[in-house]
Parts: C-alpha cells; sequence; structure tokens
C-alpha cells in the first residue's frame, strides 16, 4: 500500500525543556517571551490549561505551582531542523506542516506492505528518541490527512497504521473541527447539526457542493478519508558546518571571539569557493553545565 507517515509531537518546546532537565519531567511547565514590557505565554504543558498568547500575571494567577521559565525558540528551532533533518533520512519527500504549538512531519514511505512498514516507522521513532531526546507519536495512513489524525491519537513512543479500508470508519467518531478545512466552514458544518467526520460522510457529495461550493467536493473527498496533497520531493540544499572544542571550560571572552572568528573565516572561504549564498546561520555552544545554547539568524533561501 501507499504510505504516508506523520511524526507527531504535542508542545514540543516543552518537551525540549523535560529532555534538558529531567527533574521537571513532571512538573506543570509554562515558558514566556522575554519581553519586559509585556512577556506573553510562549507555551504551556497541557495539564496547565494556559493558552498561547495567555499574559504571564494572568497565567501566574491562573497556575502559580507551575514551573515558568523564559522560552528559547532559537534552540527550539535547532532541534526542530535536526528532526527535519532525520525524517530525511527515510524518504525523499518530507513536508513539515507545523514546528508550533506542535510538531507535525509528514513524510512518504513508498509503496510498501504491512510489515515493512512497522519496521520502518519502529526504526524512525527509536532515532528520534536516541538522538534528539524526543518520544514522538506515528500514524501512518494511504493520504496524509487520515495518517496525521491516526499520529494524533496515538499515545507517545506508538504507532498507529490505519489501511485505507479502514480509513471512513476510523475517522467517522472524529469532530468536524479535526478537518483540515477553513475555519468558516467547519462552524457552518457545525450550525447544520454536523459534528463529526461521520455525520459529514452521510451527506450526498451534491449536497455538499450546494453548500459549499468547490469546497464541498473536498469535504467530501476528506470525510471519506481522500485527499490529493501529494508530498514533493524534497529540494536538498546544502549544509556546512564547522566546529571547535576547548580543552576546558572557558571564561576568556576574548579567545572565544577569535575561534568564532575563525570558524566564521573558513565558512566564508567555503561558501566562496563554491559560489554560495548563506541562507541562515546557526551558532551551537554547549556550556560548562552541559546544556546548548542556540542562535539563529537569516531565513533566505540559499541559490547557487
Amino acid at each position: 500500500m501507499k504510505s504516508i507517515a506523520c511524526i507527531h509531537i504535542p508542545t514540543p518546546a516543552i518537551a525540549i525543556v523535560r529532555r534538558d532537565n529531567p527533574l521537571l519531567a513532571k512538573q506543570p511547565i509554562v515558558l514566556y517571551t522575554p519581553d519586559p514590557q509585556r512577556p506573553l505565554v510562549y507555551s504551556a504543558s497541557r495539564e496547565t490549561g494556559i493558552a498561547e498568547g495567555m499574559a504571564l500575571r494572568q497565567a501566574q494567577v491562573r497556575c502559580p505551582h507551575a514551573v515558568y521559565r523564559v522560552a528559547t525558540p532559537a534552540h527550539d528551532q535547532y532541534v526542530f531542523t535536526e528532526l527535519a533533518r532525520l525524517a530525511e533520512r527515510y524518504s525523499p519527500r518530507v513536508v513539515v506542516d507545523h514546528f508550533h504549538p506542535d510538531i507535525w512531519i509528514d513524510l512518504d514511505l513508498g509503496p510498501i506492505d504491512l510489515p515493512a512498514i512497522v519496521a520502518q516507522t519502529q526504526r524512525l521513532a527509536q532515532h528520534i528518541r536516541t538522538e534528539l531526546g524526543l518520544n514522538p507519536a506515528l500514524g501512518v495512513a494511504a493520504t496524509r490527512f487520515v495518517a496525521q489524525r491516526a499520529a494524533s491519537t496515538a499515545r507517545p513512543g506508538s504507532v498507529a497504521v490505519i489501511s485505507a479500508g479502514q480509513a471512513a470508519a476510523f475517522l467517522a467518531p472524529q469532530p468536524v473541527t479535526a478537518l483540515p478545512i477553513d475555519n468558516a466552514h467547519i462552524e457552518r458544518l457545525e450550525r447544520l447539526g454536523l459534528r463529526t467526520i461521520g455525520t459529514v460522510a452521510r451527506i450526498p457529495i451534491d449536497a455538499l457542493q450546494v453548500q459549499f461550493g468547490v469546497a464541498g467536493a473536498q469535504i467530501a473527498r476528506l470525510v471519506h478519508g481522500a485527499d490529493e496533497h501529494g508530498i514533493p520531493a524534497n529540494s536538498v540544499l546544502p549544509h556546512l558546518c564547522r566546529k571547535h572544542c576547548f580543552d576546558g571550560p572557558l571564561a576568556n571572552r576574548q579567545v572565544l571571539e577569535l575561534a568564532i572568528g575563525a570558524l566564521g573565516a573558513e565558512l566564508v572561504r567555503q561558501l566562496q569557493a563554491g559560489a554560495w549564498a548563506s541562507g541562515a546561520i546557526h551558532m551551537r555552544f554547549v556550556l560548562d553545565y552541559g546544556e546548548p545554547w542556540v542562535r539563529a539568524t537569516g531565513a533566505q533561501r540559499a541559490d547557487k
């Protein structure tokens, strides 16, 4: 069967904090933006009931027992980029749907049988755990939408496989809010009393087209487990990396700046030799107590 796998990691910023601080594994956590004037919630563990974008002071009143930390989106982005690169080892067709507030990455495994699907997704999950310290849920189906829904229902560390014949029954009890369509269409479905995907699936396609126009055909395909959104082949960009390891903890800023300058000069020479332009720069430092500190700049695609 044609197989699309979906990697799902809920609230990855929280998962990274817990990975880097094992003592916080079972603690409610709230991360907030470093804006001194009006700090806002960047991410929060589900048990807090705190919504992203809430004022920090309001969050502290609502959940005073949580652990509050400044968010580090640059460090998170470094981890997310490494996760996407890891997925590319398993398929030449990978797409990142979202990185925040949840991670959703889809990859095309090609036409493989069920034993191969199970073996390959289990290896993928194990590599994510061992190399990145994150525990993903994975879903596999013939289409991206069903694979994403399967991943959303799977437990962390497990794989849910939905065959093409099971897709309609699997989707039927799920809410229409799960459909990847405009919010206005979802609100209209709910006003019509159609609150689950199964109830929408019982509506003839021509009736859906009367209500929703061109989107009616798309809705009909989705509720029956069919969608036409494939995954294009990855466009591979060059990735240059240079590192310097000191013998021990470093307290001299000038020595650090000289080392950074030397690494930057070497990368510039490589870029010039290949007539390349830099699209993004990531700097990663490991502090003396072992925690990484990451900064990233630039978002423009590099072209030769």
